[in-house]
């Protein structure tokens, strides 16, 4: 796993296949920053047939 990070964006990509995992765009006002790689309104961890 690979994370780089700036003032406004942090990225999650494999190391080893350069995929993506996760996109998260840095907001000091909040606790958590959704991931932009993701929709929103899932349940983390369910899948798609369980919601």
């Amino acid at each position: 796993m690979l994370i780089l990070a700036d003032r406004h964006t942090v990225t999650v990509t494999d190391s080893h296949t350069g995929e993506v995992l996760a996109t998260h765009t840095v907001d000091p006002d909040r606790l958590y920053w959704r991931n932009q790689q993701r929709s929103p309104g899932r349940w983390p961890g369910l899948p798609q047939q369980q919601r």
